[in-house]
């Protein structure tokens, strides 16, 4: 029984040991089973777990690349964009510029045309003025020298007939015939003296002239027709008066000429 005992029990034992090495074994394996199925569940999930993360970086690198394309684009496009604008702006200050300085330089023109039309009106006016006024000036000028010839005759006029009714008087007054002709001779100088400076040099030639034939020529036979009075440049035949005065000086001529023959004979 002992023996029995001991073989069931070494047997048991055996069977207990082959189970146990069994059930390690089971065990082990299962163990080991789990550990590949846990370590390949890991591996999967960190592979699929970097995977993932792999995928979200290249998502996040596409996407930014695509952002700094869009950007650099847009870049690109906004300095484009920014020099035509500065392009188109230059374009147009430069036609602005030009277009003011064509104005300015149309309106210089028609400023630099109306000052010298109205210059000109001007300038016109003045000398139709400067004409008008010389006219004027002329003419009056003329009236009075007109004026002054006249008066001048006229004096002229009455100081040769004062001059030859002083030298009839002075003749008919004396008594010899040195007096007579001393009378004469001062009578003629008298009629000479009334000169007025300004007379022509022709006049006083004239002038002299006819003196001269009165000395030398008592009878009055050489005279010239037209004759002028002594220095005062006036012809006889411009005035009634003058050839008045001519016509007494002639009288007392050929007065002194009878005085002289009658003291003569006496």
């Amino acid at each position: 029984m002992i023996i029995y005992a001991a073989a069931d029990k070494a047997a048991a034992d055996k069977a207990a040991a082959e189970q146990a090495a069994a059930d390690k074994a089971a065990a082990d394996k299962a163990a080991a089973e789990q550990a590949a199925a846990d370590k390949a569940a890991a591996d999967k999930a960190a592979a699929e777990q970097a995977a993932a993360e792999q995928a979200a970086a290249d998502k996040a690198a596409a996407e930014q690349a695509a952002a700094d394309k869009a950007a650099a684009e847009q870049a690109a496009a906004d300095k484009a964009a920014a020099e035509q604008a500065a392009t188109d702006k230059a374009a147009a200050d430069k036609a602005a510029a030009e277009q003011a300085a064509a104005d300015k330089a149309a309106a210089d023109k028609a400023a630099a045309e109306q000052a010298a039309a109205e210059q000109a009106a001007a300038d016109k006016a003045a000398a139709e003025q400067a004409a008008a006024d010389k006219a004027a000036a002329e003419q009056a000028a003329a009236e009075q020298a007109a004026a002054d010839k006249a008066a001048a005759k006229d004096k002229q006029t009455q100081a040769v007939a004062y001059a030859a009714t002083k030298a009839k008087n002075n003749i008919d007054q004396a008594t010899t015939a040195d007096g007579i002709n001393d009378a004469q001779a001062t009578g003629i100088t008298d009629i000479d003296n009334q000169h007025v400076p300004g007379t022509s040099v022709d006049n006083q030639k004239q002038a002299e002239k006819v003196t001269e034939d009165i000395k030398n020529d008592p009878d009055n036979k050489t005279l010239p027709e037209a004759i002028e009075l002594p220095n005062t440049g006036v012809d006889k035949t411009e005035s009634i008066t003058i050839t008045g005065v001519v016509m007494l000086i002639l009288t007392t001529i050929f007065g002194l000429l009878f005085t002289s023959k009658k003291h003569k004979k006496d």
